[in-house]
């Protein structure tokens, strides 16, 4: 199965580059389909440049703030200042209530 999702332009250059290999997701019922072995096909937001990954693993976690201590900061591909401008960043897109109601998921994350 292959699966569309968006990216900002840093965040898929450093997919690109094999440098970030986690995508973090909200758990809602859309991703919950989402499993190992399955293709994502990412669109850069502003240029429309397409690329594949393979989902290596998913793990779930209730909040941003417990996956950012359980998961390896290294996988983020060099776009956040520290852990702490990590959480900030992702609480910005996914407010608590939407994390308190269907958690998110850490997709690792291969290139094809």
């Amino acid at each position: 199965m292959i699966y569309r999702m968006r990216l900002d332009s840093i965040p898929f250059i450093a997919t690109q580059k094999a440098l970030k290999r986690i995508e973090i997701r909200l758990n809602d019922e859309k991703r919950r389909k989402l499993k190992a072995g399955d293709l994502i096909e990412f669109e850069n937001t502003n240029t429309y440049e397409k690329m594949i990954v393979r989902i290596k693993e998913i793990r779930l976690y209730e909040s941003m703030t417990r996956l950012a201590s359980c998961e390896s900061f290294d996988k983020t591909g060099g776009i956040y200042m520290n852990r702490e401008h990590w959480i900030k960043s992702i609480n910005s897109y996914y407010n608590k209530a939407d994390q308190e109601k269907y958690g998110l998921m850490s997709i690792e994350i291969e290139l094809t």
